[in-house]
């Protein structure tokens, strides 16, 4: 049982940092929110 604490204690196993991710995924955002923008600019709404 104190094996599994251990282990849980250690986390997975990233390849770079955890606030890479965080970084990483609010350029994804930010990168569809503008291409959404983009695309609707223009349009008339419903």
């Amino acid at each position: 049982m104190a094996s599994l604490v251990v282990l849980a204690q250690e986390g997975p196993k990233l390849p770079f940092p955890g606030p890479v991710f965080g970084l990483i995924a609010f350029l994804i955002l930010a990168t569809l929110l503008a291409i959404t923008l983009a695309f609707g600019k223009g349009r008339p709404h419903a």
